[in-house]
């Protein structure tokens, strides 16, 4: 940026983002004010190529794992309980809340089965 000249840029947001973005600046030192234009002066990096490779590679990851299938299953069993085994071995109660727990709950169901 060759011009040192700075003008004063607003837009609205909840308060638990301002207050989160504040929080996050306080933890690296920064003003709020120095955090956001930190962040938006990356955006140019972001789709300039030299990152599109890194987000077409998550954007294909995150397809794969939100598939319609997993999809229709969380659609269908949402808020339904089960018991699964957990990582140590004991029996646990999960309830689906979300497509990730969904994700989990069939790998745990696989598991299971494969025992």
């Amino acid at each position: 940026m060759s011009n040192t000249h700075k003008v004063t840029v607003g837009f609205k947001c909840h308060g638990e983002l301002k207050f989160n973005l504040a929080k996050e600046a306080q933890q690296i030192g920064l003003t709020l004010s120095e955090y956001l234009e930190m962040l938006i002066s990356q955006r140019k990096s972001i789709g300039a190529g030299g990152d599109s490779h890194l987000i077409e590679s998550l954007r294909k990851k995150v397809a794969f794992y939100e598939n319609s299938a997993l999809k229709d299953y969380y659609r269908d069993f949402k808020g339904k309980t089960y018991s699964v085994l957990g990582a140590n071995g004991q029996k646990e109660t999960r309830q689906i809340n979300s497509m990730e727990e969904t994700f989990e709950i069939i790998l745990s169901l696989a598991k299971n089965a494969a025992i």
